[in-house]
């Protein structure tokens, strides 16, 4: 027998060598595996938490029978996250196939802005007899107050990075948006998005749902279409002068067939009062680089900032709405809307209500004697406020 498999024990007869028998291993426990990766550091890529999970399983007595993945995901919220979302339906299934979870380390579970969000997620778990295991914490996660006070304050620690990484992000957006560039989404009717390099020079004009390639180019807005701008301008000639509703335009524009995405063969999608609202009111058709009119920070909810928040700089593109049509537009808007208070617009809004038995952006566009529906969502922020304002849950 090999010397370094030898034990002795001492007895009053003398030294007695007694062999040391490793016991037989456990069957190994079932276990899952959870990733996530957003849009951070490469320690965090999926094969490096996988490899360092299946290294913890391994010196655990662990075997994986299951993935749960979630690629290119947010942390911050659970509604986006389809693997940790079937992670715990079927813990809580009654019979989910594993007993364990294995996730890379606390900041994988979630960057839960509330921690109690972060903690209950685990806790549902936990009360379904799976055990979440973080492979590369220096914690056992166990019920003792150690671990309890070190898992805490890493939760808290994961919440503030997103916090912090959401703060430098918005300071750099808001950069770019006083130096003239455009940041968000799509251009709108009657303009388009243009990139151009670190020097100024041109590139190409990205189409609907095209971004651009380069990290270190920009993009700014231009005139679109002849055709497209022709009909901005028809808009605020019709809203202006004419003193058409806003309604009525975007009839009128699904009669005439105009197409409002570009590139779109009709019928998708329709004009409505809300896109007719949208030009009516946004800066960028006078050449206004405008951003953060609302903000959807940490995806927690979307809120409407007051005008004293927007990041703003006059002049930044070729505008094809004249400034003083524009402002006349607005004060147009303003007349239209200020004969009724806040809550005489409710109590039309309860009456309606109570006469059609439900609420819609039709209905109250057809039925309501007073502002329509794009103003209603102007006042109160989203017609959804307006509806829980007087007790309407659709």
């Amino acid at each position: 027998m090999h010397r370094a498999e030898l034990a002795f024990s001492r007895c009053k007869g003398g030294e007695i060598p007694v062999p040391r028998t490793p016991p037989p291993p456990a069957n190994p426990r079932r276990a899952a595996m959870y990733v996530r990766m957003s849009t951070e550091h490469q320690q965090y890529s999926i094969a490096n938490q996988a490899d360092a999970i299946e290294k913890y399983a391994a010196d655990h007595n662990l075997t994986i029978v299951k993935r749960f993945v979630d690629p290119g995901r947010s942390g911050l919220t659970l509604s986006g996250r389809p693997g940790l979302r079937q992670l715990l339906f079927e813990a809580i299934s009654g019979e989910p196939g594993f007993s364990d979870v294995l996730v890379y380390d606390v900041s994988r579970w979630g960057r839960f802005q509330d921690m109690d969000e972060s903690a209950f997620y685990e806790y549902t778990c936990k009360k379904a007899n799976v055990k979440i295991h973080y492979c590369l914490e220096q914690f056992e996660n166990d019920e003792k107050a150690y671990s309890t006070l070190i898992k805490a304050l890493k939760r808290v620690m994961a919440a503030e990075y997103s916090r912090e990484l959401s703060a430098k992000v918005f300071a750099g957006q808001a950069r770019l948006v006083l130096m003239g560039y455009r940041q968000g989404g799509s251009a709108g009717y009657g303009l388009r998005r243009v990139v151009i390099d670190s020097d100024g020079k041109k590139k190409v004009v990205l189409k609907s749902g095209d971004a651009k390639a380069v990290s270190s180019d920009r993009v700014i807005l231009v005139p679109g279409p002849k055709r497209e701008v022709a009909v901005v301008r028809k808009i605020f000639d019709w809203y202006t002068i004419d003193g058409v509703s806003e309604e009525r335009i975007a009839k009128r524009l699904n009669a005439r067939k105009v197409t409002f995405e570009p590139e779109t063969r009709w019928p998708v999608p329709k004009w409505s009062i809300r896109r007719v609202h949208e030009v009516l009111t946004n800066p960028k058709y006078i050449g206004t680089n405008v951003y953060n009119r609302t903000s959807f920070k940490l995806q927690q909810r979307r809120v409407t900032n007051a005008v004293a928040e927007w990041i703003r700089l006059d002049a930044a593109f070729t505008p094809i709405i004249p400034r003083a049509l524009f402002e006349q537009a607005q004060k147009t808007r303003l007349l239209r809307a200020e004969h009724l208070t806040n809550e005489q617009i409710l109590e039309r809004l309860r009456d309606l209500l109570k006469r059609e038995g439900r609420l819609s952006v039709s209905i109250i566009n057809g039925g309501l004697q007073g502002p329509c529906a794009c103003t209603i969502w102007a006042r109160f922020g989203s017609l959804r406020e307006a509806y829980r304002l007087i007790g309407y849950h659709p």
